[in-house]
């Protein structure tokens, strides 16, 4: 009888864990049981919606779309700065419920988010969607809804979802304070307003404040208008001609008087005359005999009223009265080039010229190199001539370059050319003249010389 007990309790034991593990038997995984938690079920299965199932069927899959609906309902509308934005998310399964979906701007690589939320099913998409918020400013954006179904920090393929919007106003006449907040046009005293050819409705939407045939157009001018502008020379010699313009205005000032004056529109005038029939007037005068800084004015009586009180009716330019190259000078102030030296742009030195090489072949490449000047010569124009100072010209450079040894350092310039095609001998002169006496090598400090052996 004892040894009995023991085999029924057994089989009892036996059948228990039977009934306690679900999906042992085909039959119990064709017909799954309740379940209330993942306990109850074998090895391979979860308790998923209240049966066992076997663990990829309960898994988030799916690929993420941030919703088409979002991107109607924020493209090219007027959305405030500051207004949250709001967006729902599809494509995913149910079993996504304990994921987090991060809302980050630009790409999913990006290491910060915006924000971020767990999703909640929603049966009527058949997805998950959501309606977090976050602060966009005005201009393009690019969003997208990231996901790491794969738990490997990469959102790849389906696990992410970019959508590009602007936030701008739609309406014009809405207060801006940059082209950016505009969806159309630009902005332009503070409201959105339509460019030149735009399509309009009504004058108050072009900038030009003139809508003429459902398009944006500037007005029409029907009056003498326009900027005036003077052109004037900056640096002249001491009673050389100048040659002057004024210009700026249109056809329909042509007539209208105009002056050039010395320092402003009420001081001494200079030249009076007219506007041509393109609204402009050319001519010369002399240049002052005392050296410095005058200012001139150009002045158009746009209203009539010999005022010249209207920004657009003048302006002024300033041109310097100097010594030229060669001129008799006192000091450097007197030079156009600031540099005296008993006359203008006189500079010192000994002018040096080397070659790359004494023997070359027909057509070779020659490298020149001259140096040996102050840097009172920079900026002169140095002559390669061939023969002779008064030879073929090779080539001209401006002193512009440094060579140093130790502490000391010339100027001059460095530059290439071709050896003649013809074999022979060929001298090469370097030549600059220093104190600008017109004497052509005469000094042996303003020219240097080399040899060249074609062969």
């Amino acid at each position: 009888m004892q040894a009995k007990q023991i085999f029924s309790l057994s089989s009892i034991v036996i059948v228990i864990f039977l009934v306690g593990c679900i999906g042992q038997t085909t039959q119990m995984c064709t017909n799954p049981d309740i379940c209330s938690d993942d306990n109850r079920c074998c090895s391979g299965y979860i308790c998923c919606d209240g049966a066992c199932v076997r663990a990829e069927t309960c898994a988030c899959t799916g690929n993420i779309i941030l919703s088409e609906q979002f991107l109607k309902n924020y493209t090219g509308t007027n959305i405030s700065s500051g207004t949250n934005v709001q967006f729902t998310i599809c494509g995913l399964n149910k079993y996504c419920e304990n994921e987090t979906v991060y809302i980050k701007e630009s790409n999913c690589d990006a290491p910060d988010y915006l924000t971020s939320f767990k999703p909640v099913y929603k049966s009527s998409c058949n997805n998950f969607g959501g309606s977090p918020s976050f602060f966009l400013t005005y201009g393009s954006h690019t969003i997208c809804a990231c996901i790491d179904i794969n738990k490997d920090n990469k959102f790849d393929g389906g696990e992410r979802s970019c959508r590009s919007f602007l936030i701008c106003h739609s309406n014009l006449s809405e207060t801006c304070y940059s082209d950016a907040m505009c969806c159309e046009g630009r902005c332009m005293n503070g409201k959105c307003c339509l460019t030149e050819n735009q399509v309009c409705r009504n004058n108050e939407e072009c900038c030009t404040n003139f809508c003429s045939n459902g398009t944006c157009k500037e007005i029409p001018v029907t009056t003498c208008a326009g900027q005036t502008k003077l052109d004037l020379p900056s640096i002249v010699s001491p009673q050389s001609p100048i040659s002057a313009k004024i210009y700026g205005l249109n056809s329909l000032c042509a007539g209208h008087k105009v002056y050039l004056k010395k320092q402003n529109c009420t001081g001494e005038i200079i030249i009076s005359t007219t506007l041509d029939s393109n609204g402009s007037r050319s001519f010369q005068f002399s240049a002052p005999s005392m050296l410095g800084t005058h200012t001139y004015a150009a002045c158009v009586d746009i209203t009539g009223n010999e005022t010249f009180d209207k920004p657009e009716e003048y302006t002024t330019k300033q041109v310097r009265v100097c010594y030229g190259l060669g001129q008799r000078c006192e000091n450097d102030n007197e030079c156009c080039c600031n540099i005296c030296d008993y006359v203008c742009g006189a500079c010192d030195g000994d002018v040096n010229l080397s070659l790359s090489a004494y023997n070359v072949t027909p057509n070779a490449t020659i490298l020149a190199t001259i140096s040996g000047l102050s840097n009172r010569c920079l900026n002169r124009t140095i002559e390669l001539r061939q023969s002779s100072c008064v030879g073929e010209l090779i080539k001209s450079c401006n002193v512009e370059m440094s060579f140093c040894e130790g502490d000391r350092c010339t100027y001059g310039c460095q530059f290439s050319f071709n050896a003649p095609a013809q074999n022979g001998t060929y001298r090469y002169f370097a030549f600059l003249d220093l104190d600008l006496d017109g004497f052509i090598c005469i000094s042996e400090k303003e020219y240097g010389y080399a040899i060249v052996n074609v062969i």
